[in-house]
């Protein structure tokens, strides 16, 4: 059973083992092995092997060598998923070097941009996963410097490719239908809370978003939902002597707001406020205003640390 871990996988490995080969006679030109795993070198380092990931890596230390190797495979693994699904296109440039050196560097993007954004299959890519190891110990006949080159086989069967591909696209249309559910919200704001679980929510797409075609319709979707709180108004009707009904309006639209406003007054006394449905009813007692004057209560909202008030006027008659 072949993987395709990329386009042209099996062409891209013969010619990297070519590479390696050629490598290989240079290195050992100007360094010793002084130390091997094992007597042999295994078959599978020089040869495409079905149903595995093979990885060669250098690093001072066989811990860091390890490491290293499993931050190889994960990509791999991860190339193998992005190349098989829709959304790897959205990123795609339109030009290409002659060398492919532009393309690369995209797909390297790619790769770091899926690697920041915590896909749930990654955390199955373990160490202790790993089928076979082979490593030798160099030394550089000139500095004395040693240095390893530590190779592993990882399983990676094409039906896990497969599996991977499927719940990588199950987790990315969900991750759409949540975008486009908070797009159509816009619109259609219930309450000021809202506005803020939707910056929350935008947020958190923005760290798994990994194309630049998303991650720019998140920020201008996430720039439009804080313009939201410029829009927030108040108004008040005076329903009747010692009664007023206030609503807080978004775009001119009555939404329900969770903070109980401050209301105060430059001469009214036993203020009470209490919420009913997407209004608040005020009452208050009048009877040491005078006629003669502006009488007013002051209602004040602290919505996302910005202060929203409004004054709003009422007549006495002390005759």
């Amino acid at each position: 059973m072949e993987i395709t871990i990329f386009l042209d996988y099996t062409m891209k490995r013969l010619t990297t083992l070519i590479c390696l080969a050629l490598v290989a006679i240079s290195t050992f030109a100007d360094t010793k092995v002084i130390e091997k795993s094992a007597k042999k070198a295994p078959e599978w380092l020089y040869s495409a092997t079905d149903g595995f990931i093979v990885v060669t890596v250098e690093a001072s230390n066989l811990g860091d060598a390890q490491q290293r190797a499993i931050q190889l495979v994960t990509e791999r693994i991860i190339l193998s998923v992005a190349t098989s699904v829709s959304v790897s296109q959205d990123n795609e440039i339109s030009s290409v070097s002659t060398d492919g050196s532009v393309a690369e560097k995209e797909s390297f993007k790619q790769v770091s941009r899926m690697k920041s954004a915590n896909l749930p299959f990654l955390k199955g890519i373990s160490s202790s996963k790993i089928k076979e190891i082979y490593w030798i110990k160099l030394q550089d006949k000139a500095t004395k410097a040693v240095h390893y080159e530590y190779s592993v086989m990882y399983p990676y069967s094409k039906a896990e490719q497969l599996q991977l591909v499927d719940e990588f696209e199950r987790l990315d249309a969900s991750k759409n239908q949540e975008y486009e559910t908070l797009k159509n919200k816009l619109d259609n704001i219930e309450s000021i809370e809202e506005i803020k679980q939707g910056i929350l929510q935008l947020n958190s797409l923005k760290e798994y978003f990994f194309d630049n075609v998303r991650l720019s319709q998140v920020d201008a979707l996430t720039e439009q939902y804080k313009a939201l709180y410029n829009a927030i108004t108040l108004s008040g009707k005076l329903s009747e002597a010692g009664k007023y009904e206030i609503q807080m309006l978004l775009n001119g639209k009555p939404v329900k707001v969770a903070t109980v406003p401050t209301v105060t007054s430059n001469c009214a006394s036993q203020i009470k406020v209490v919420p009913s449905g997407k209004k608040f009813i005020v009452t208050y007692d009048a009877i040491d205003c005078l006629g003669d004057e502006e009488n007013f209560i002051n209602v004040q909202f602290r919505i996302n640390g910005k202060r929203i008030e409004s004054k709003f006027y009422f007549q006495v008659d002390n005759e």
